[in-house]
């Protein structure tokens, strides 16, 4: 049990390690846990909660890895492991092993799942600690999260804003309280760029808040503070601060060559509003080239018919008519189109932007009766949307 834990210990030590390349570092990781699970399965007397937690470990070093079948595979275990132990564990332990589990299962895109364990989680937190503790925040930021990947961005805002009020009544400084007030800035900072939203000023501010933050938990060479980056380079481009966003985007996606795999979707996410910053620039074959590298990347980890790679195809597919690639675009955006309609229904604001961008290529290519069929769905969608869409149309 003692070297079972050692190897563990070890695998751990791997995170934050510098001293290797992110290729390396994780299969280390793997590796040990990987280890340290077979020696903990084999033991009669082990707790199960070590079980759990080498498979929810290994579930994020595949996913780091971009493994997602080995990711979920893991993940499931957990799931099992816990579902078998849990009259064993404590509240507080329980909570935040479902919460990361929760977290775990909401990166490898499945949202809904996600959503159950979250708010189980909450739950448990408000019975061991009452309300509104810094720990039920942690569970209500990442529910936020989950319910806005689920287009339920009503129910995500209204976690963000319960989450940000706790983090604001509570004074304490360690990193758990650090890391839940970054989380929950960060998710408010997105909230903002949603494109049915005008706010793009409020979006930086919340974001500027978050990276700072971030800067002074793990550094600038750190995934998270990246990942902040991107969403700031996104907020720029929004608020039309072309230069600024660059400039934050360039820096993001050398953190992430550095520290990530090659084939992450965090880089695509950097690559793709990098790819859109150039495209306002009309730097064309820059964008091009950007956006079908985050493509390539996306189809690779999530598969084609992957909600992230349709909005990738549609940014392209944008580019691509602006050199009258008229074709390729056309097929691009027919593609995106169907995807969204499975994963956000025919009436959410991606399906007007879907059908605006298909209305552009065919009035591209002369075919004008499809683009103003194209644009009398567009309007129908748009006028069934809150006002404050009305801007987009």
């Amino acid at each position: 049990l003692i070297c079972a834990a050692g190897i563990e210990n070890l695998g751990a030590s791997y995170q934050t390690g510098r001293w290797a390349t992110a290729d390396n570092k994780f299969e280390q990781q793997r590796e040990c846990i990987e280890n340290a699970l077979k020696i903990y399965s084999s033991l009669v007397k082990v707790p199960s909660i070590k079980v759990a937690h080498c498979h929810l470990f290994l579930c994020e070093v595949y996913e780091e890895l971009c493994k997602p079948a080995a990711a979920k595979e893991h993940a499931n275990m957990a799931v099992k492991t816990v579902k078998t132990a849990r009259s064993t564990l404590s509240t507080a332990f329980l909570a935040r092993l479902l919460k990361l589990l929760g977290r775990v299962i909401l990166d490898s895109g499945e949202s809904d799942d996600a959503i159950g364990y979250l708010q189980e989680s909450a739950d448990l937190y408000r019975r061991c600690y009452g309300q509104n503790s810094i720990q039920e925040a942690s569970s209500l930021a990442l529910m936020a999260r989950a319910y806005h990947d689920a287009g339920r961005n009503d129910i995500s805002q209204s976690h963000l804003e319960k989450a940000n009020a706790i983090c604001k009544a509570t004074k304490k400084n360690d990193e758990f309280s650090l890391w839940t007030r970054s989380q929950t800035l960060a998710g408010l900072g997105r909230s903002y760029l949603e494109p049915d939203s005008t706010e793009a000023t409020k979006a930086i501010d919340f974001l500027e808040r978050s990276l700072d933050i971030r800067l002074r938990l793990y550094g600038y060479e750190h995934p998270m503070s990246a990942l902040t980056m991107t969403a700031l380079g996104r907020a720029y481009l929004v608020n039309q601060q072309h230069l600024i966003a660059k400039v934050k985007l360039q820096r993001a996606l050398e953190i992430q060559e550095i520290v990530l795999h090659p084939d992450h979707p965090d880089k695509a996410m950097t690559m793709q509003v990098l790819g859109n910053v150039e495209r306002r620039c009309e730097n064309w074959s820059e964008a091009i080239r950007l956006l079908k590298q985050s493509l390539s990347i996306r189809q690779q980890v999530f598969g084609n018919y992957h909600h992230d790679a349709a909005f990738v195809k549609t940014d392209l597919a944008v580019a691509l008519l602006e050199v009258s690639r008229k074709e390729e675009a056309l097929q691009l955006l027919q593609d995106a189109l169907e995807v969204k309609r499975r994963r956000f229904g025919e009436h959410h604001i991606e399906m007007a932007i879907a059908y605006g961008c298909l209305r552009d290529a065919y009035l591209a290519m002369g075919d004008d009766r499809m683009a103003k069929e194209c644009s009398r769905l567009h309007t129908d969608i748009m006028q069934r949307l809150p006002s404050r869409s009305s801007h987009f149309s």
